[in-house]
């Protein structure tokens, strides 16, 4: 029955359902709403842990609190789904539920109905290695999955039959949050916890257009129990999302001449949440993907790239908020010398700059930035010098750089931690709007949305980035004044970006977005996604995501070499070192010369059969430290998502009926053997 309309802490109710039986015993479901104005309301929501990944950590002290607002409830078990509202169905049943409180006494009563069955259940695969052997699951990673929404079914016709199998108990609205453009439509996130997870996940291809359920796994390399939960997500259809990488200016592979040094600029691209369909990440980590193709802008108009010392390459990493599988597998391929990484050599990377959360550096008039340093004291000391002679330049009173406290335990959760844990001596350095702790109180929430954001943070944060990252190209200790003033980014190509990438309004439809491809959805998702079929530097485009369609396609655009743009194209380019990019507008692109390329990311745990199209899990292995801790999460097939509303007669009702019929009945008997008594007895007497 939908019953209370409560405002609570949805991490309250999610451990009081944990430590609580009796009450936990109550609960068929619950139900979110959103709204519009909990962002400012709530003090902070973060359902992961405290310190985010901290099994991969380079550093003991693994109970540092990087993120105090995280509650870890994304990672527990719950036996009921739950379900999270558009705006729209958020008052519809907000209207049900208040009717239903004011009308206990009536005969009937509005009950909820899911329909929501997870092949990996139906199939009893308990865990990951299982489901994959019996094709019920698919890894989590590669290339993404992109998912439209159900609608909720409002049908007030009463059914004068029995209660339905399972009723959701709206205990809402720990979170509100508006949905744009979701009219009538339902968002669902399940945690049913029948499954209690015991190994590491695997993977099956799963037949396109298959709606599937997330369904992940934890499992430690003792193989004891794990966690799993589920998000909010219908599915429309089923893309691939990997990480892209890219040069500037683009990797002659032909050239017999010495490679230069590596400066490696990372991003990552991905976001988690509890509910999947809403993970858009505005904060973490979107704001730096943003920060960091608006540097790469900037710096594609400056002239004589090829003068440069030392060679810039871009990686804008996926998985990365499920065990840095972007970061590793990048790490994996370079080991492999696979077609991916064509041309680059590993050994040759000095420097790795990564752009993390950049969008809430904005406090009293002055964004300012941290950098959190590993490895190298002299190479991160240039590093150093170069931000803040780029800070210098910039001229401006409101934008400030200073080093991470000493006596934080080392770099905060982002890929330079794969880095690190490949190679210990490895130098890097992460940009942050932070120093000890987030400001981000919605850490991979899906309240973490455009409002969580401030545009000109981002802009600064790219500024720095782009100057900082042309100083340490060029290799000079002391760039001209006018050198670094013709860096400029562009702050409309940010504001643009942030509309396409973070809202539903344009969303996928805006003008940047569809001069490069044809969007199949409007509204954005940064959600990993599953990895279908084999891994390879060249997909099926048809599986890839819009968001990574879009960024490859940027990329080749800006980082390509302007006077060598040829023939008109449709798929490949005959000319090597050639890629097709705007093919999907028109059905017609252009070939340029650019260093762009698609990077599968998938656990270095999973292996892929090619004869048999099925994935196997890989024992750990010593020398890969972070694949002895990876959990390999894999996500379960499952059919339509369902939820309806509709009208029965109340169980009071009922018994009352039944008790009014049993009591006629046997009135009647009563009368009928009475009756009968007195008429045998008139016929004696006569």
């Amino acid at each position: 029955m939908l019953r209370g309309r409560k405002c609570i802490k949805e991490q309250n109710v999610a451990l009081r359902i944990l430590n609580d039986e009796s009450f936990a015993k109550k609960v068929g479901g619950v139900v979110v709403e959103s709204g519009t104005n909990i962002s400012s309301q709530a003090k902070g929501f973060s359902p992961v842990e405290k310190f985010p990944e901290a099994k991969f950590a380079p550093y003991q002290n693994l109970n540092y609190e990087w993120n105090p607002a995280g509650s870890s409830i994304m990672l527990n078990n719950y036996n009921f789904p739950v379900f999270l509202l558009s705006q729209d169905s958020t008052l519809v049943l907000q209207e049900i539920a208040d009717k239903n409180d004011k009308n206990k006494k009536a005969y009937t009563v509005d009950v909820a109905e899911f329909n929501l069955i997870m092949q990996t259940t139906k199939a009893g695969t308990h865990d990951s290695e299982s489901c994959l052997k019996e094709q019920s699951c698919l890894p989590l990673g590669g290339y993404r999955q992109l998912f439209g929404a159900v609608e909720m079914k409002d049908s007030r016709d009463i059914v004068p039959t029995a209660l339905p199998k399972t009723l959701l108990t709206l205990i809402s609205s720990f979170i509100r949050r508006a949905l744009p453009n979701y009219s009538n439509r339902l968002e669902q996130a399940s945690n049913r916890a029948q499954l209690r997870l015991r190994t590491i996940d695997s993977l099956n291809f799963r037949e396109r257009r298959l709606p599937t359920l997330l369904f992940v796994a934890d499992v430690d390399h003792q193989g004891n129990q794990g966690r799993r939960f589920v998000f909010d997500e219908e599915s429309d259809d089923d893309y691939q999302e990997g990480s892209v990488m890219s040069s500037l200016p683009p990797i002659n592979i032909t050239s017999s001449k010495r490679s230069k040094p590596i400066i490696l600029a990372v991003a990552s691209m991905d976001s988690a949440s509890f509910f999947r369909d809403k993970s858009l990440g505005a904060d973490s980590p979107l704001s730096g993907m943003i920060s960091l193709l608006a540097a790469i802008d900037a710096l594609s108009h400056i002239d004589a790239l090829s003068e440069l010392n030392k060679q810039l390459i871009f990686l804008i990493c996926t998985g990365e908020a499920w065990g840095y599988l972007g970061s590793r597998r990048f790490l994996a391929e370079l080991d492999m010398h696979t077609d991916a990484v064509d041309g680059l050599n590993g050994t040759l990377v000095e420097m790795i700059l990564e752009v993390g959360s950049t969008g809430k550096s904005f406090t009293q008039g002055v964004n300012s930035f941290f950098t959190h340093s590993a490895g190298d004291a002299s190479t991160t000391n240039k590093t150093l010098i170069a931000f803040k002679n780029a800070c210098e330049s910039l001229g401006s009173e409101t934008i400030k750089i200073s080093t991470a406290k000493i006596s934080n335990p080392g770099i905060p959760p982002s890929s330079m931690m794969a880095f690190l844990s490949k190679n210990s001596s490895t130098s890097g350095i992460v940009l942050e709007d932070f120093d000890t702790a987030f400001l981000n109180k919605f850490y991979h929430s899906h309240l973490d949305d455009l409002s969580n954001v401030n545009s000109s943070s981002i802009v600064a944060a790219a500024s720095l980035v782009a100057r900082t990252l042309y100083i340490l190209a060029s290799g000079k200790k002391e760039s001209s004044t006018s050198e670094l003033n013709s860096i400029n980014v562009n702050s409309s190509l940010v504001e643009e970006l942030l509309g396409c990438l973070l809202t539903c309004e344009p969303g996928l439809s805006c003008g940047l977005v569809k001069d490069y491809i044809t969007p199949t959805n409007t509204c954005p998702n940064h959600y990993v996604g599953v990895l279908m079929g084999a891994p390879s530097s060249k997909p099926y485009l048809a599986y890839v995501s819009d968001v990574s369609r879009f960024l490859w396609n940027f990329l080749a655009d800006r980082t390509s070499s302007k006077e060598d743009r040829s023939s008109v194209c449709s798929e490949d380019c005959s000319s090597k070192g050639q890629v097709c990019i705007r093919t999907e507008p028109a059905g017609k692109g252009t070939c340029v010369v650019s260093t762009t390329r698609y990077i599968p990311a998938y656990s270095t745990r999973l292996k892929f059969d090619s004869d048999s199209g099925t994935w196997s899990v890989l024992p750990p292995n010593s020398s890969d430290p972070m694949g002895m801790v990876d959990p390999v999460w894999t996500e379960s097939f499952w059919d339509e998502i369902q939820l309806r509303v509709y009208t029965v007669q109340s169980a009071t009702y009922d018994r009352f009926i039944l008790a009014g019929g049993i009591a006629v009945t046997v009135l009647a008997y009563l009368t009928i053997v009475a009756t009968r008594a007195m008429v045998t007895k008139a016929l004696k007497r006569d």
